[in-house]
């Protein structure tokens, strides 16, 4: 009888920790999205709730969509400074590389010259403007290019990546 019991009980454990794990997924995945929106607020709600309710763990700021991107790439597509500083500050790697060998830096550069503020966060926090994807891009030739030709945007995008 008390082995039976023990089975039970290490059954409803499993069985918790499973539904745990399905609800962690979710806030992930809420998280994923708002960063993808650029919602800070987004992101805030779903990382208090996941750690409400996993007694503390929160969520991993390096989880991942099925491109490989974290919320930190995310938020660099969007051009969120204030969303990048949160994930910064909560641990997220500058270095981290998505399914296409990009890292956040290069996802920024396709918004330059108007992502300075993330880019400067970015470098600041130990990015490269010099990492090459898959392509063998860097984030500094994607500027380039994102800039269209427009030589005054570009030194100011270059100036401030290369100034840290």
């Amino acid at each position: 009888e008390v082995r039976d019991a023990l089975l039970v009980l290490v059954l409803v454990v499993i069985l918790r920790r499973g539904e745990r794990a399905e609800e962690t997924g979710e806030y992930e995945r809420k998280f994923l999205r708002a960063a993808a929106r650029g919602s800070l607020r987004g992101c805030k709600k779903a990382f208090k709730r996941a750690s409400r309710r996993s007694g503390g763990a929160g969520l991993d700021v390096q989880a991942v969509d099925p491109d490989g991107r974290t919320a930190l790439h995310l938020a660099c597509v969007s051009g969120d400074d204030d969303l990048a500083r949160w994930l910064i500050k909560r641990g997220a790697d500058v270095t981290s590389t998505d399914a296409r060998g990009d890292t956040p830096a290069h996802l920024a550069a396709h918004r330059a010259p108007d992502n300075v503020a993330v880019t400067r966060r970015l470098t600041g926090a130990g990015a490269s403007a010099h990492a090459r994807n898959d392509a063998g891009e860097t984030p500094a030739s994607i500027a380039e290019r994102a800039a269209d030709g427009s030589y005054s945007a570009l030194l100011v995008w270059h100036h401030n990546i290369t100034s840290i």
